[in-house]
């Protein structure tokens, strides 16, 4: 196993002479003891890692402070750039370090990094493939064609001529397991973190990896997965006398950059409404988290036996983020301890096997697809006819170009539909085929409704629009309103792209008052008048929970930790607030993520409201 260094600071140093001094220095050491590479992001218009706006630029600098060391882009942002200026600068990377020169490829997710390229946000993913296919043809010295100022189209190649005559390619992944499979399909190496992923979750996406290597005729065992993780090797004394609180101001000054992810999932995350006692609660579970299972904190042995497991699933490098709110004499007197760890660690050689077809059918998170079958399947169906006729008692008009949608087939939880985009113009391909997954819903709801988005967690498209396509959807419909995930194929069944947690509200034309939830209406007389107070506060909480998480309240069990649904630290946040706002009991974070009930959550509530002062619920948790 390699071990790397990632810089991800968490913003400008007002003490330090030269900013860059931290990342120079740690870089010399890791040049100077075998350290595999160093890894730079790029970061934009926000703190977190704000000194690095330009990769290329940084590791030009370092290839002057450095001898040996894989020097890294950890990531470029593909779609922010003209793959012409990334073959370009990379290059003189390549030429300055003779030939060190590395790139890991990210898709960008927050919409104002997009401020550079607007208009390339919604399709990015598919954009950072393109643009990487255009570097690596100009990186080998061939010609692409573009367009010059006068609107001729002209042949054009780039300079200098790098030393390498291949660029090694990686693909910055998070949790999304398309994104591991598209690695491997290209054959890239794969950058990923733990922030998201338990090492099970990870060991899923690894093997999707390494099997779309093998499938497409790449070579697996020269594949490599390389995993963030900060580290600090020292005693545990030590690890929280010195590091906790660093990494929990690193947290806590990123909060900012959270709450946007947060958003970009479709959860709600209002750092303004938290109390400083909340935040304080939520950064002590973060950083047990992370020091616990996602990071190379404490001594020596017990790293190690983190990095067999992590050995065991096929990571085969670790990048060690060291700039996470230590200064730099902390750092560089515990480089050496960290050194001694990659040592011991050479021995360990990562399980490169591909796993069975079998295994990766479980693990994919993209269900098999026969349209023919899920037809058959449905009770009901509606020509193209039917629908758009439908579509007018809604209100809702579309013109012959953007009239897709040939037929749909569905039941209570299901639907598929036929979806022709012939009509549509090329350069409206995405948004044409977008408005007719969404009014697909239509199928499935009663005449003269209203539906209107509320939200969608992620969009991805993950191979090129075809004009004929399937649109398969599965769906809980609620009273007034519909939750539902899609995937979309070609007519051979090939994915095309996935709508995660699309998020639509039910409103008949008719209705003319906004109708109250029954749930919240008068919630604590409700409850006070109950026969049984008990079985009325857990149907309260479970309609809740399962609104905040987005399941069918029949799925959320009494009796079931609120973590086996997925309940993280931002969704627990959420759910404080709503239960402190509606029942005036107050919840903590730390009762939430360590696997409490929501049998128990009710009789905490309970016995709260019978007491004149709040108490602790360690004894009923625990």
């Amino acid at each position: 196993m390699e071990f790397s260094i990632i810089f991800f600071s968490r913003g400008e140093n007002p003490q330090a002479q030269n900013i860059y001094d931290f990342t120079i220095q740690v870089s010399q050491f890791a040049d100077a003891n075998e350290f595999s590479g160093i890894w730079v992001p790029e970061r934009h218009f926000q703190p977190l890692g704000c000194i690095y706006p330009n990769p290329a630029v940084m590791c030009a600098a370092l290839a002057q402070n450095t001898q040996n060391i894989r020097l890294r882009s950890g990531s470029v942002v593909v779609a922010l750039h003209n793959p012409l200026r990334i073959a370009e600068e990379w290059a003189m990377v390549d030429c300055l370090s003779q030939g060190r020169a590395e790139i890991s490829a990210a898709f960008g997710w927050h919409p104002n990094d997009f401020s550079f390229y607007p208009e390339k946000y919604p399709n990015r993913h598919e954009e950072t493939f393109r643009g990487l296919a255009k570097v690596q043809k100009l990186w080998r010295g061939e010609s692409i064609t573009v367009k010059n100022g006068q609107g001729d189209n002209i042949d054009v190649r780039t300079y200098p001529t790098p030393v390498q005559k291949e660029l090694p390619i990686w693909i910055t992944a998070a949790k999304n397991p398309q994104t591991f499979r598209r690695a491997g399909e290209i054959g890239a190496h794969v950058l990923t973190h733990m922030l998201a992923l338990s090492v099970d979750e990870m060991a899923k996406n690894i093997a999707l990896y390494r099997q779309a290597l093998q499938k497409n005729g790449h070579d697996v065992a020269k594949s490599k997965v390389a995993v963030l993780l900060p580290a600090f090797i020292a005693t545990e004394e030590k690890v929280q006398r010195v590091a906790r609180k660093p990494l929990c101001d690193y947290i806590k000054g990123n909060m900012g950059f959270i709450a946007d992810l947060a958003i970009t999932r479709g959860q709600s995350f209002d750092i303004d409404k938290m109390s400083p006692a909340q935040q304080d609660e939520w950064m002590e579970i973060i950083y047990e988290r992370i020091s616990q299972e996602r990071a190379l904190f404490g001594p020596a042995q017990k790293c190690m036996q983190f990095l067999q497991q992590l050995c065991d699933i096929g990571v085969n490098e670790i990048a060690c983020q060291v700039d996470f709110g230590l200064d730099l004499n902390t750092v560089l007197e515990n480089l050496p301890w960290l050194n001694e760890l990659r040592i011991s660690a050479k021995n360990l050689h990562p399980n490169l096997q591909t796993p069975s077809q079998k295994t990766i059918n479980v693990q994919d998170d993209s269900p098999s697809f026969d349209s023919q079958k899920i037809k058959d399947g449905c009770l009901h169906s509606i020509s193209h006819e039917e629908f758009y006729h439908k579509m007018g008692t809604s209100n809702i008009t579309h013109g012959t170009s953007i009239r897709g949608i040939q037929s749909v087939y569905y039941n209570e939880s299901e639907l598929i539909a036929d979806v022709n985009l012939s009509q549509a113009q090329d350069a409206l391909l995405n948004t044409v085929l977008w408005e007719n997954c969404f009014v697909s819903l239509l199928a499935v709801v009663e005449d003269n409704t209203h539906i209107f988005p509320r939200g969608v967690q992620k969009i991805e498209k993950v191979s090129a629009l075809q004009n004929s396509l399937w649109c398969h959807g599965v769906y809980i419909k609620k009273s007034n309103s519909l939750h539902m995930d899609m995937h979309v194929y070609d007519k051979q069944h090939k994915l095309i792209a996935t709508i995660k947690k699309l998020q639509v509200d039910l409103i008949k034309t008719s209705d003319s008052v906004e109708k109250t939830d029954p749930v919240h209406s008068q919630l604590l007389a409700q409850m006070n008048h109950a026969p049984d107070q008990n079985s009325f506060l857990c149907k309260y909480l479970q309609a809740k929970i399962a609104t905040t998480i987005e399941l069918d309240t029949q799925q959320v069990e009494v009796q079931t930790p609120l973590t086996d649904f997925g309940v993280d630290s931002i969704i627990a946040i959420e759910l404080c607030n709503h239960i402190e706002a509606e029942l005036g009991v107050h919840v903590t974070l730390v009762q939430i993520l360590r696997g409490i009930t929501i049998e128990q959550l009710s009789n905490y509530i309970l016995s709260s409201s019978s007491k004149s002062d709040d108490e602790e619920m360690e004894d009923i948790v625990i």
